[in-house]
């Protein structure tokens, strides 16, 4: 769960930094830059565990008792 909020957290700050420089108020492509990385990875990171957990529920549920 802790995992979700820190990737919320990260897409919050990029669309922060995308709409301050929509804005004009920084010139910092750099800042954004790397604001638009952390989310990126945090979300393909999030996506990829949720893969292997509804991946581990699957073989459960085919499992023969």
């Amino acid at each position: 769960i802790s995992n979700i909020q820190t990737t919320n957290a990260y897409l919050s700050d990029a669309e922060n930094e995308e709409i301050l420089f929509a804005l004009g108020e920084t010139d910092s492509t750099h800042d954004l830059t790397i604001a638009l990385e952390k989310a990126n990875i945090a979300l393909q990171y999030t996506v990829a565990i949720r893969d292997k957990l509804l991946d581990a529920y699957k073989e459960i549920m085919q499992m023969q008792i």
